[in-house]
């Protein structure tokens, strides 16, 4: 493997060197206008002779979407197919269907809806946009949500599933390779599964806050949600926990600079909190919450396992995944690989409110040549 990290620890990106990017696969234009497709649907007709897309977006200022719902493998529903109601997998593409294929995948609060849709924000608009980073003028950009949306029992999952289902679903929608994949946070496990399991498939990734496991102590916050979302279940309170555990979810993602920064009175504090519970207990149940942080957990990638060339990218104050950590997943890519460690008040959230440095980075790794 090829690192190329020298200098790379940097806290202004635009002052890292412009050469780096992935010629494997696709032209070096990347998603730029004009470059080559090696991903997308190979045509219309394979796309109407899959699942049809549920809904189509306005055309004009923002890009043309459509939604995609998949049914699981049936040997996925076989072994997990009890404890779920979910039966479909439930996808978005966002951009011209005949570009460059980048799968964006965020953290487990994270959907399909990375883009601004309609009335949406989105949980990426600044990074997925028309001419962005992420350029949905120019690239098919898919997302997807994370499953399970109803579970029903106790679901023992990895990203490795979430890899395998998401990447027979994409194929079964004409998707016959993915230039890149954006991965952050639990995406980033996700992608970097993908990688290792469908390694052709692959043209290069782009990796967040993640590493090739989970820190001890990233594990302790974690079981301590875990417990409280379990007693809540038991109880017969499971939004009061889930409420509670996402309150502590905040304060390891943020970092004690913001918080003496931000908060100068303890109503303050409380009150950020509390309304971080309780809009986040609106949209996940207990069940899917223990899943979901479990499956982080499960994440164990063997070094050499990835080998498409890689940019990852991490944040200094990042609690949950530790500057070193990534360094490790650095040294065993088995590829061409370049670390950005970027400085941000935000820690782990930094890559979703650092958007013009980590805009920067992304531009840099989907468009230009890399060079060893």
């Amino acid at each position: 493997m090829t690192l190329m990290a020298t200098d790379a620890r940097i806290s202004d990106p635009l002052a890292a060197p412009a050469e780096w990017c992935a010629t494997t696969g696709a032209a070096a234009g990347g998603c730029q206008s004009g470059a080559l497709i090696s991903g997308g649907l190979a045509s219309e007709g394979r796309q109407s002779g899959g699942p049809a897309p549920v809904e189509l977006a306005r055309e004009g200022a923002a890009p043309v979407s459509a939604d995609f719902e998949v049914p699981f493998t049936d040997d996925f529903l076989a072994v997990r197919g009890r404890a779920m109601a979910d039966r479909r997998i439930l996808l978005r593409r966002t951009g011209p269907a005949n570009a460059p294929a980048v799968l964006v995948l965020g953290g487990i609060s994270a959907g399909r809806a990375a883009a601004a849709h309609g009335d949406a924000r989105g949980w990426w608009p600044e990074i997925v946009r028309p001419g962005g980073p992420v350029d949905t003028a120019a690239c098919a950009v898919w997302t997807a949500e994370y499953f399970p949306l109803q579970p029903t029992g106790a679901l023992d999952l990895a990203p490795a599933d979430y890899a395998r289902q998401f990447v027979k679903a994409l194929k079964s929608l004409g998707v016959e390779r993915l230039d890149a994949i954006i991965g952050a946070s639990f995406g980033g496990m996700v992608a970097l599964e993908i990688a290792r399991l469908y390694p052709s498939f692959v043209g290069r990734l782009a990796v967040l806050c993640a590493a090739g496991k989970p820190s001890p102590m990233g594990r302790a916050w974690r079981r301590t949600q875990r417990r409280v979302l379990q007693l809540g279940i038991d109880a017969g309170r499971e939004e009061d926990a889930v409420a509670i555990a996402r309150e502590l979810g905040v304060t390891t993602y943020r970092t004690a600079a913001e918080f003496n920064q931000r908060f100068q009175s303890s109503s303050e504090l409380e009150s950020y909190l509390l309304a971080q519970g309780e809009r986040f207990a609106g949209r996940v149940s207990a069940r899917r919450y223990l899943a979901l942080s479990a499956a982080i957990d499960a994440h164990d990638l063997p070094a050499g396992a990835v080998r498409a060339p890689t940019h990852l990218i991490a944040v200094e104050e990042d609690q949950l995944v530790p500057v070193a950590d990534v360094e490790a997943l650095a040294a065993g890519i088995d590829a061409p690989t370049r670390l950005d460690v970027i400085s941000s008040v935000y820690g782990h959230d930094g890559f979703l409110k650092e958007t013009d440095k980590v805009g920067a980075i992304l531009r840099r790794a989907l468009n230009e040549e890399m060079s060893q």
